[in-house]
């Protein structure tokens, strides 16, 4: 079952701890505004893989358990990545997420 990761309250859902590693990641990349997060959709949904498109159109996969560079491939298969997340939706979740 694929999860469903949609919409900012679907990312709100995530654990704060996730979300804050990923923005991390997102601002590491230079141009934040520009910089799209795509989350895994085929795992557990506790804390998804997830690629980020920085804005120069590099892909980047990351592994969630430590966030950093995945090892095993530089992009994941489009069919299990969620669409495409801007920086300032990704912070509009973790504001949701930090206000409860």
């Amino acid at each position: 079952m694929k999860l469903q990761l949609e919409t900012i309250e679907d990312l709100a859902k995530l654990p704060m701890s996730y979300l804050q590693k990923v923005h991390e990641n997102m601002v590491s990349g230079g141009s934040k505004e520009k910089t799209t997060v795509r989350l895994g959709l085929s795992g557990c949904g506790e804390r998804p893989n997830y690629e980020l498109t920085y804005g120069i159109g590099e892909k980047v996969a990351f592994n969630s358990s430590n966030h950093e560079h995945y090892s095993r491939s530089k992009t994941f298969n489009e069919e299990n990545i969620s669409r495409p997340f801007s920086y300032d939706e990704l912070k509009a979740a973790f504001n949701r997420s930090v206000l409860g």
